[in-house]
C-alpha cells in the first residue's frame, strides 16, 4: 500500500512487547504476550484492522468472476461489498458468484490466517433466487420473505 519504513517502523514500536491482560468473573489475569491481530480498545486497532481488510475488499472488486448486484439509477455501478467496522457483506447474483466468493475468502485466509466466522455468517437470498448454490459450505442459508 506504499507506507514508508517510518511509518512501518511507528507501528513495530507501538506493538512491540505489548502485552493485555484478560478480565474473567472480576478478576484479572497476568500479563499474556500479544502475538497477532490488534489489542481491544487500543485506538490504533480499528485503523489497522482496516487496512488488513482493504486487500480483500480489493479482491472482490477487481475479480471479474464476481458479478455483484447492479445498482438501479447509478449509471451501470456493480456492488460487489461492503464493509463496516469489522463487518463485511458480500452481494452476488449467481450461484457461480457466490463459489468464487467462497475461493477468495479461501486465498485470503491462507495469506493471512484470518478466517470466516461461520456461527456468524449466513447467505440471504433476495428477490427471485431461482438458482441452485449446490453446497452452502455450511453457511446457514435464509430466504427473504
Amino acid at each position: 500500500m506504499g507506507f514508508g519504513p517510518r511509518f512501518i517502523g511507528w507501528v513495530r514500536m507501538l506493538y512491540a512487547g505489548a502485552y493485555s491482560c484478560v478480565r474473567v468473573n472480576g478478576f484479572l489475569s497476568g500479563p499474556v504476550e500479544q502475538l497477532g491481530g490488534v489489542r481491544q480498545g487500543c485506538p490504533l486497532s480499528p485503523l489497522l484492522y482496516v487496512l488488513f481488510m482493504e486487500p480483500f475488499a480489493e479482491l472482490v472488486r477487481r475479480d471479474p468472476g464476481v458479478d455483484g448486484v447492479r445498482l438501479p439509477g447509478v449509471a451501470g455501478e456493480v456492488l460487489k461489498i461492503q464493509q463496516y467496522e469489522d463487518d463485511t457483506t458480500l452481494f452476488v447474483s449467481s450461484g457461480r458468484s457466490l463459489g468464487r466468493i467462497r475461493a477468495l475468502t479461501d486465498l485470503f485466509g491462507a495469506g493471512t490466517g484470518s478466517r470466516v466466522n461461520m456461527a456468524k455468517s449466513s447467505v440471504l437470498f433476495c428477490g427471485r433466487w431461482t438458482e441452485d448454490i449446490g453446497d452452502s459450505g455450511g453457511l446457514l442459508c435464509v430466504r427473504e420473505d
